[in-house]
């Protein structure tokens, strides 16, 4: 969030808007973005099982095994997720955003 915040000064950006944007790892959304991430890395590496047995149970031992498919997916997960609501947000922006209108200066003719 600092990094955020920084880049959104620099930039001159709504520093409230680029901190809460990125904090996505609200509650609601972890157990999704979590698995996911486990998903997707089970598809690159190749790994075909993806299914999470909760009844076992998820212990130490489980994520030991399954953390390299985990790490992966997560980096590849945020890259395409990145990518594609970029794209999007670039899209509405060009749509929806107002042109700017150019400032024009008074010169020495039209003063009276």
């Amino acid at each position: 969030m600092l990094v955020a915040f920084g880049i959104a000064y620099f930039l001159k950006l709504n520093r409230f808007v680029a901190v809460a944007a990125s904090n996505i790892s609200m509650p609601p959304m972890l157990p999704l973005i979590l698995f996911l991430s486990y998903i997707t890395g089970g598809l690159i590496i190749g790994y075909n099982e993806h299914t999470v047995k909760y009844s076992s149970g998820i212990t130490l031992e489980w994520v030991k095994e399954n953390l390299v498919q985990y790490l992966v997916g997560s980096v590849v997960f945020g890259i395409i997720t990145a990518v594609v609501l970029g794209t999007i947000t670039y899209f509405l922006l060009r749509i929806f955003r107002k042109p700017r209108i150019a400032k024009t200066e008074i010169s020495d003719q039209d003063q009276p």
